[in-house]
Order: C-alpha cells, then structure tokens, then sequence
C-alpha cells in the first residue's frame, strides 16, 4: 500500500456571521485518510470540519491567522482523524465580522 503526505485546501469569499461552508474536500473509494493537522485564516473567528462519515463528527477550532498569510507563517492545529473513502468533507466558516474577505482552509492529510 503506498504511503503519502497531502494538503488539501478550501478558499471562497463570505460576508457573514453566520455559519457558512467553505467548500468539500472528497476522498475516494478505497483510500483511507488521517487528517494530522489543520489551518485555516479570516477575519476571526472559527472554522470547522464535518466529514460525511461520522454523523456525530463536528470539529472545530479557533482560525490561526486574521490576515492572508502564508501557512509556513503560523501553526497548524495537530489532531488525528482518521476517515475511510468514499467520504465528503464540508468546511465551514463562523467568522467574528461579517466583513467580505477570502476565507482560506487547509487540511494536511496522510494516507
């Protein structure tokens, strides 16, 4: 089985308080993922993660950054969550001002 490290990202544009997806990450049929480490920058706020197989699975997380920097420039959150394909995972966005700005996600992942 091939073993391999990933990032996998989501980006949009939102003006709102609400909460708001981000966009879908899919894993394929047949791949198993572990999620290592997350990242994601706004106007503040929180974003979160809600893969389509685990019902109860919301995971959420404060946004590292409020400005658009590069990744190298923060830390991602470490976590390990493991998800076997075929899998949808939806990221959301709850910002703290409902200014129009690029949200921007990523998502480090090992097979």
């Amino acid at each position: 089985m091939a073993r391999w490290t990933d990032s996998q990202s989501t980006s949009s544009t939102i003006a709102s308080t609400s909460k708001t997806s981000n966009g879908t990450i899919s894993i394929p049929s047949n791949q198993n993922w572990r999620i290592y480490g997350v990242w994601a920058s706004s106007v503040g706020g929180k974003f979160s993660i809600e893969p389509s197989t685990l019902s109860a699975g919301k995971f959420e997380w404060i946004q590292n950054s409020t400005t658009q920097t590069s990744i190298e420039t923060t830390n991602f959150y470490q976590t390990s969550i493991s998800l076997n394909g075929p899998c949808d995972i939806e990221t959301f966005f709850t910002n703290d001002a409902a200014i129009l700005d690029l949200m921007q996600e990523q998502i480090l992942t090992r097979i």
